[in-house]
């Protein structure tokens, strides 16, 4: 069962405790005006998983018909962001959900 995240903040509490959160100047983007977003283009060995995952995926959604492949940006870390003048610059890959269930533990 999922705990609800509304009017729950002991729930806030612990997933706050689990992440570190740092200030844009912090990480060396201070003065940022805008954000850009630069889309990359897989590399090869998950577009070789393509087939792979949607057939993982259809098997889940059996299992899970609520199930619901929405996009997500993956970034590898702060290596895939820049700053260019006051500019924050992200160059993440476009995935899906199937994409970070299938990897997940």
């Amino acid at each position: 069962m999922v705990e609800p995240l509304i009017n729950n903040p002991g729930l806030w509490d612990n997933i706050h405790q689990g992440y570190t959160f740092h200030a844009l100047d912090e990480l060396g983007f201070s003065g940022t005006e805008s954000v850009r977003m630069e889309i990359r283009e897989h590399p090869q060995v998950l577009r070789d998983l393509k087939t792979v995952v949607e057939d993982f995926w259809a098997k889940y959604t059996e299992a899970n018909p609520g199930a619901w492949n929405d996009p997500k940006y993956m970034v590898r870390g702060l290596s895939d962001v820049t700053k260019d003048n006051s500019t924050i610059v992200v160059r993440p890959l476009l995935v899906d959900y199937a994409l970070i269930v299938f990897a997940g533990p």
